[in-house]
């Protein structure tokens, strides 16, 4: 429960600070308990969004996405179960999104930046 109410306070503070979320930003791999999100820019301007479940092993189909007012909106299809899902992230620090789901489960899921060792500063 504490932890649900920090969220909360931290989506609020961060709401109302929040910084803009941007293609260079978001590129890289994201995971959750569930999904694995990896974005990259190609040819110094073609944005790829690949979703991944690692519940299920299927990749999420994406059928749109949109950045707006500093948010970024993913549309996402599970085309076993033909489920889909939007999603509002929102920038909580350069490692941390929470993305708020509209779909049959409805809810918050938090996403870390995955950082591969090779790629640190030491």
């Amino acid at each position: 429960m504490k932890k649900v109410i920090l969220l909360l306070l931290c989506l609020a503070f961060f709401g109302a600070n929040a910084q803009k979320i941007t293609k260079k930003f978001l590129v890289g791999k994201w995971a959750s308990e569930s999904t694995e999100i990896v974005f990259s820019i190609e040819n110094k301007k073609d944005f790829k969004v690949v979703s991944f479940s690692t519940l299920t092993g299927n990749n999420l189909k994406v059928t749109g996405y949109q950045f707006d007012k500093g948010n970024f909106y993913l549309e996402t299809l599970h085309e076993s179960n033909n489920w889909e899902a939007l999603a509002k992230f929102i920038m909580v620090d350069d490692n941390t999104l929470v993305a708020d789901y509209v779909c049959n489960s409805p809810g918050q899921v938090i996403y870390k930046r995955v950082v591969n060792n090779d790629e640190q500063d030491f």
